[in-house]
């Protein structure tokens, strides 16, 4: 299990490791010899991949790094799983309500909608395209 943190002390994942096998990016860096020196800013964008690419992802709530991570998830044709689970709730892709439909608002800037890479027909495309105008 990957564990994406800046929590500086990975004892508190002390519960985790005690039924799984964990890895943070410290332990990837000390496997892979090509990351010696470079800026820290791209450890977010390294393990933002990482997540990425994941057979399943479990995000933070009020996150835009989770939030980034499930929508470059739902452009990837080869990942299965897509839900997206946040805190340990589970959000099945059947019951995500596409952006003009959500009357739960919530600051939508860390939320992400399947409707984002998954159009089903020109029209609606044109719909949405037109509802985001008008609400701006």
């Amino acid at each position: 299990m990957y564990i994406a943190t800046d929590h500086r002390d990975k004892e508190f994942f002390k519960p985790l490791s005690e039924h799984y096998q964990i890895f943070f990016y410290e332990d990837i860096k000390k496997e892979i010899s090509i990351f010696t020196e470079f800026d820290t800013n791209w450890v977010p964008i390294i393990e933002q991949f990482i997540c990425t690419r994941g057979i399943k992802f479990i995000g933070n709530s009020h996150s835009t790094l989770s939030s980034y991570i499930y929508r470059m998830r739902g452009y990837m044709s080869d990942i299965e799983d897509k839900n997206y689970y946040l805190n340990t709730e589970t959000f099945e892709q059947y019951n995500q309500v596409p952006f003009t439909a959500d009357t739960q608002y919530k600051g939508n800037w860390f939320r992400e909608y399947n409707d984002s890479w998954s159009f089903v027909t020109g029209v609606y495309l044109y719909q949405l395209q037109a509802t985001v105008i008008l609400r701006l």
